[in-house]
């Protein structure tokens, strides 16, 4: 898998804490979002650019406004100001939740949409935040094993994504068919060798 050049610039990404994901009841979408708007607001209130927010934290705007600001309306995390339509109000409560930073997390990559791998001919992109998921988790269970292997079971998995059976079924084989994943045997899953390095190179440069 490739994505730009790490060796110069650490890329921009996003912690998500698993916890308060689920307290929150939203996606990673969402709670990227969420973040942003916390980190660029002033006593919980987000006056900043809508454009400017997508563009930094790689998500569509299209969806933005016919999904993810809808569902972060109706759990009342977030309410449009009144005096101004291009304002918005964060729940002092959510706040306080997002800014905990306790127990297990995930790093969101914000260009993870640009990673892609090549087999023949093709060139084949992740085109789902779960997946990318997916296979952070496997790499973060992986990364210090000798063997390069994660022994998980689908239970930890489907939990940590938000995945139903058989959606976590299609989003491993559709992995495992982009030859980013190999399942050798029952609860043991392994990168390739290529994308194990991409996410080490990865996390180097942003600690360095």
């Amino acid at each position: 898998m490739q994505g730009k050049n790490t060796k110069n610039k650490a890329e921009r990404f996003t912690i998500i804490y698993f916890e308060n994901l689920w307290d929150l009841k939203i996606d990673f979408t969402e709670y990227m979002i969420l973040k942003y708007m916390i980190n660029h607001s002033n006593r919980n209130v987000f006056r900043g650019n809508i454009v400017k927010m997508c563009e930094y934290l790689g998500i569509c705007r299209t969806t933005f406004y016919n999904t993810n600001i809808e569902n972060l309306f109706k759990s009342e995390h977030i309410e449009k100001d009144f005096g101004n339509k291009n304002y918005y109000i964060i729940n002092h409560d959510v706040a306080e939740r997002i800014s905990q930073k306790d127990g297990h997390y995930i790093i969101i990559y914000h260009n993870w949409k640009k990673w892609k791998t090549v087999r023949g001919n093709r060139v084949i992109p992740l085109n789902d935040i779960n997946q990318y998921v997916f296979l952070y988790i496997i790499y973060s269970l992986s990364r210090n094993k000798k063997k390069g292997i994660a022994l998980v079971g689908k239970n930890y998995l489907k939990r940590h994504i938000g995945l139903k059976e058989r959606n976590f079924f299609k989003v491993r084989d559709k992995l495992i068919n982009k030859e980013l994943l190999s399942y050798p045997k029952t609860n043991h899953y392994m990168l390739s060798r290529r994308l194990f390095f991409s996410f080490n190179n990865r996390a180097c440069s942003n600690s360095s």
